[in-house]
């Protein structure tokens, strides 16, 4: 229909992408779906599932860190033309991923893209999609409006975020920008389900591998566990891109009163035991060996071994809270709600003993 946003997504056919172009497209956008070649039937074959069509979906091949970002010129020409609206949401996200394909992907490929869009004929917004990763080391409350406040970095996941969310403001002046920090992406709100079993799941791989041998068990109530859902977090990077008030604001998106690392761990425990763990301790005394030169391999060696990357220790001992007033108010003046962990995390979990560990229910 005529006046409809046209929106060009990288990250298209990924865990997030994809849900975000389903939401788009039942919203009556033209979508272009940046895609790697033979990437797209993956694509095609959720909006099937989800019984969505696909009519207003043009697939465009390319690859943010390849030149001109979109393979054939003619093709880049046309979007750029009629785009209104670009998300950008393509990244690495791997704590353990080396420097150089963080660099090349997070921070490089973050800059093809706003070139990209400077040259978008009819802009009217440039979502970039950042993380709560970018507040390091820092203690305390995060606010969204925050970004450079001398915080270190344990992981190059992080720091390229960091970097990548600082390249993107610097591009406000030519065209309105909006960043959208989600938590730690969980599965669906109502039905739990995921392609991706990192981040919260690999401390419940490890819960559930050993709840009839420890009483003892990592876990602090000084740590926080702030997720979102992956649909929800669709519909708010959706409805923030289009809304005219959103530009050159940032949007933290997380559970606004997250639960503890231990209140977590009971509530899991609960479902799989006759008791909860007598004892949690932190493992902030191992996050501080993970930079020594000498400790980190062996570290490394045995976070493979037990399938968590050691940079993710940072992530469960971290004394901080993200801010998300912003996020808050929008949800309130668009009837919309940033639900709590404790409304679905019976939904989580029972996906992931159903999918990850193969039981019956």
């Amino acid at each position: 229909m005529k006046g409809n946003p046209v929106l060009f997504i990288t990250g298209s056919t990924g865990f997030i992408g994809k849900r975000l172009v389903k939401k788009a497209l039942e919203k009556g956008a033209e979508v272009y779906a940046l895609a790697r070649e033979g990437s797209e039937p993956k694509l095609l074959r959720y909006l099937e599932q989800k019984k969505v069509s696909p009519d207003g979906l043009y697939f465009v091949i390319g690859d943010i860190c390849a030149p001109g970002v979109i393979k054939d010129p003619a093709v880049a020409e046309e979007v750029q033309e009629r785009t209104t609206h670009v998300i950008h949401g393509a990244a690495v996200y791997d704590l353990s991923v080396p420097r150089p394909v963080a660099k090349r992907v997070n921070v490089d490929g973050t800059r093809a893209v706003l070139e990209f869009a400077s040259k978008a004929k009819k802009l009217k917004r440039f979502t970039h999609l950042s993380t709560i990763a970018v507040s390091g080391d820092y203690r305390g409350i995060f606010y969204e409006e925050m970004l450079d406040v001398g915080q270190g970095f344990t992981d190059h996941y992080g720091r390229t975020k960091f970097i990548a969310e600082k390249l993107v403001r610097e591009w406000e002046s030519r065209f309105p920008v909006t960043i959208i920090r989600p938590g730690a992406v969980v599965g669906e709100m109502a039905t739990g389900e995921t392609e991706k079993f990192d981040g919260p799941y690999i401390m419940m791989r490890f819960i559930y591998a050993s709840r009839w041998l420890h009483l003892v068990v990592p876990g602090s109530d000084q740590s926080y566990l702030e997720v979102v859902p992956v649909d929800v977090l669709a519909e708010f990077i959706l409805e923030i891109t289009l809304d005219s008030a959103a530009g050159g604001r940032t949007f933290t998106v997380v559970d606004p009163e997250p639960m503890s690392m231990g209140e977590f761990i009971d509530r899991v425990y609960e479902r799989i035991s006759f008791y909860k763990p007598l004892f949690k301790f932190s493992l902030k005394p191992v996050a501080a060996f993970v930079k020594a030169p000498v400790i980190k391999p062996v570290l490394n060696v045995a976070g493979r071994i037990a399938g968590y990357p050691v940079e993710g220790i940072h992530y469960v001992t971290r004394e901080v809270l993200h801010d998300a007033s912003n996020t808050l108010s929008f949800a309130a003046r668009k009837n919309m709600r940033l639900p709590r962990f404790n409304e679905y995390i019976d939904a989580i979990c029972t996906y992931f003993e159903k999918e990850a560990l193969g039981r019956k229910h």
